[in-house]
């Protein structure tokens, strides 16, 4: 009995292992094809329901120094993206403030090295009140109305 080395295949004794892909084997080549091939075709059935999902609507703000470009703002409920613009020389950040006192921070800042910044949330139908939460820039005004539908 012949003991089959881990670098032979066991249906074609003196073939190394992976004989699927040695470049001096006959239909490597074609195999490999095939087997790349099936990869792509997974991957874009897989890529196929994201690429024809429709862009979350978009709510804007520009923050410029202590005061937002807008005094109201609406979007629909549900998933948003939420695009802070820089538009003067202080930094700034967006909050939500809900009717219940509940305070949500968003994870965007713009200063002046950094003039746009853009997340993506979910937001239930409602009104809020929008704000800087940087010390000192809501008590000076910097907030405005959002109307969620």
């Amino acid at each position: 009995m012949s003991v089959i080395h881990p670098q032979q295949s066991a249906r074609r004794p003196g073939l190394r292992w992976p004989y699927l892909t040695h470049p001096e084997r006959p239909g490597c080549v074609l195999r490999t094809a095939w087997a790349a091939a099936a990869t792509l075709a997974l991957v874009a059935c897989g890529r196929a329901d994201t690429a024809d999902a429709p862009d979350p609507p978009t709510l804007t703000v520009v923050a410029s120094d202590i005061a937002f470009d807008a005094a109201e703002y609406e979007v629909p409920a549900g998933v948003i993206s939420v695009a802070l613009i820089q538009g003067g020389e202080l930094p700034h950040s967006l909050a939500f403030e809900d009717g219940a006192g509940t305070v949500v921070e968003l994870p965007v800042r713009v200063n002046t090295d950094t003039p746009d910044s853009t997340t993506s949330i979910t937001i239930e139908a409602g009104t809020y009140v929008l704000f800087c939460p940087i010390p000192g820039h809501r008590a000076l005004g910097q907030e405005a109305t959002l109307n969620v539908q």
